[in-house]
């Protein structure tokens, strides 16, 4: 733990390993964070999907394994970069997209799931469509938050989305079929659909409701355990995070200061690479308006490990006492230098 200008810090890191950092962090607070790797064995995993309803449909294949860099997709055929793990799901789902203004229709949707093997070497596999699983549908609203920026409330996009949690979001259980945005109620009519893991499986499902802009990533979620509820009415998102605007000058330790949080919510920057988020920094309370990256410890090369160029992204978080995010919003991504 170090001091820079009165304010404690923790810095976490390991080579091979993004590093992670809390400041404003009081006398006998316990800290705890989580380190990815930045680099990973990998194999190639490669396939096609069978029996599909249109070459003209929408098609996306995805998978509940934590790191699954996509290559390649042509017609019916996918190529994966995996890495080592357990048995893990892949999803194929077929569909009909439709937009008019902000709301957004998905009908004559289809999903399969097959169980694959863990990734120790390149492999070949098919996921077939004619055994696409029964649906289930959920309906709801999504309330635009109070003091969203400008861009959210005037542009914004409503995305709900049923995945797991081990696959940091990444795995496809269900999505919407049907977003109506309303001026009347600020916000979004939704409905969902979604499909139930295989039996056996102890994947730990959630919900995330989005609203997005589609601009450098800017977006506030609600994270919620378990398959869609019905009738649920979302009302609770976080504003997007106030910060003095960020330049390509902006030095890596140069101070970021935004205006306070909301109540129970906590300021962090992630700063990201060319091998993604290489430095996440965090304030380690919901008072702390400025965070002031520390340096690396010493037995860490910085110029390497944090290399150019880098953007930035500035975020809210409601931490769980499991050290998620149950809500959750960012600022548009900024490049730095």
């Amino acid at each position: 733990m170090g001091s820079r200008g009165g304010t404690r810090s923790s810095v976490a890191w390991a080579p091979g390993y993004d590093a992670f950092a809390y400041v404003d962090v009081a006398e006998g607070d316990a800290t705890r964070c989580f380190l990815s790797p930045l680099h990973r064995t990998t194999h190639t995993l490669t396939g096609n999907v069978l029996h599909r309803t249109s070459p003209s449909d929408a098609l996306y294949v995805v998978s509940s394994n934590t790191f699954a860099a996509w290559t390649g997709m042509t017609g019916s055929s996918f190529t994966v970069q995996l890495a080592d793990e357990s048995p893990f799901l892949l999803a194929a789902t077929e569909f009909t997209y439709a937009a008019v203004g902000r709301s957004e229709t998905v009908s004559g949707r289809s999903v399969a799931l097959i169980e694959v093997p863990g990734a120790t070497m390149d492999t070949s596999v098919d996921i077939d469509l004619a055994a696409s699983l029964p649906l289930s549908h959920a309906h709801g609203h999504l309330a635009l938050p109070t003091g969203a920026s400008t861009r959210i409330v005037d542009a914004g996009r409503a995305i709900p989305w049923v995945t797991t949690r081990e696959s940091f979001g990444n795995m496809f259980l269900g999505g919407f079929s049907a977003t109506s945005y309303d001026a009347s109620t600020h916000g979004f009519d939704y409905t969902v659909d979604y499909v139930a893991l295989p039996a056996g499986r102890t994947d730990t499902v959630m919900t995330i409701y989005s609203l997005i802009t589609g601009s450098a990533g800017e977006g506030t979620q609600i994270v919620q355990s378990g398959y869609p509820t019905d009738g649920l009415v979302l009302d609770a998102f976080l504003p997007s995070p106030v910060v003095t605007p960020l330049t390509a000058s902006h030095g890596l330790h140069d101070v970021i200061t935004f205006e306070g949080p909301p109540t129970g919510a906590v300021a962090l920057a992630a700063f990201i690479g060319d091998a993604g988020i290489v430095y996440v920094v965090s304030a380690a309370r919901s008072d702390t308006v400025r965070l002031e990256p520390p340096m690396l410890p010493s037995a860490a090369d910085e110029a390497t490990v944090l290399a150019g160029p880098l953007s930035a992204q500035v975020s809210l978080c409601v931490p769980t006492p499991t050290f998620d995010c149950d809500h959750f919003s960012s600022g548009p991504t900024v490049s730095l230098f």
